[in-house]
């Protein structure tokens, strides 16, 4: 765990894989889930929370790994996707099923540049949306309906009138992404913690001011001096998410470009990722020290 590396994992990724690099190649092992947990995640977030003091996130960690790993979950299996859809949020891989910028505009329209092509065809043929299409095809399928979307995405691009993808990686391929880390992530634990932490700051903002447009100024009062430390970062938080927003607005561009040619397009994002990673390692590491002192 003293490896940057590792510790710019995404939880996700922390908890469910054993993870070791082998020069610039980076492997992963998924951990049973019992086992994995009782003799792997739970130790390890144990190590951390002695190291980092962070208790508030080790019990979230620890309500995961008992949902998820040990599968200690009321909600059968046959209404989780649904479920999903209706709260717009991933219980298993920690985030929303549409984005905040993707809950504009008609069903059909919510999708970005990596929903399946077939997701986007079923979802315009019965006004659905593209990416609740997706959730309920992996909720009900697993993998094997990631992979079946993926295969049948890269054919359709070949045969159709669509931009090019990016390159692949080995960590791209249907079966050994179970097995490979991306060497440049998409998702890592610091734009999980700034995100989370934009949301909570966003939200005791709207609380205090819905409760000042109603005149409950005691309630507003108890909540500023509640939540007085976050909102002290709070335009600084906002600037960064608007430099992470257009770093995305320039992926989602290459990504839709019909000239540049996959391996440019490999180039560009992965640069482009790299820039918005190292930000959100940056702005997490000055929440945490705020934290600290607050």
């Amino acid at each position: 765990m003293d490896d940057e590396r590792c510790k710019a994992l995404s939880n996700y990724q922390k908890d469910g894989y054993w993870h070791f690099w082998i020069g610039d190649e980076h492997l992963k092992i998924p951990k049973p889930f019992e086992v994995g947990a009782i003799f792997g995640t739970v130790p390890e977030r144990l190590a951390e929370l002695a190291v980092e003091q962070r208790g508030m996130h080790f019990l979230k960690r620890m309500k995961w790994v008992f949902g998820e790993m040990f599968r200690l979950d009321i909600v059968p299996q046959l209404l989780k996707p649904p479920l999903r859809i209706y709260s717009n949020w991933d219980e298993f891989r920690e985030r929303p099923v549409l984005p905040e910028w993707l809950q504009r505009g008609q069903a059909e329209d919510q999708y970005d540049e990596r929903t399946p092509l077939v997701a986007i065809a079923t979802g315009r043929a019965f006004s659905a949306s593209p990416a609740h299409v997706q959730t309920l095809v992996e909720g009900y399928l697993g993998a094997m309906g990631t992979y079946i979307m993926a295969a049948a995405d890269r054919m359709l691009r070949a045969l159709g009138d669509y931009p090019s993808a990016p390159s692949m990686d080995l960590s791209d391929a249907i079966v050994l992404r179970r097995f490979m880390g991306q060497k440049v992530p998409r998702s890592t634990v610091y734009l999980e913690e700034f995100y989370e932490m934009k949301k909570e700051v966003d939200d005791f903002y709207n609380s205090i001011q819905i409760n000042i447009q109603r005149g409950e100024v005691a309630r507003a009062r108890h909540l500023l001096d509640k939540s007085k430390s976050k909102l002290a970062l709070r335009d600084w938080i906002n600037k960064q998410a608007k430099q992470l927003s257009k770093l995305n607005k320039v992926i989602r561009a290459i990504r839709a470009d019909r000239h540049l040619s996959s391996e440019e397009k490999k180039t560009r994002v992965d640069a482009l990722q790299k820039a918005k990673n190292e930000l959100a390692r940056v702005a997490a590491k000055v929440i945490r020290a705020h934290e600290r002192k607050g």
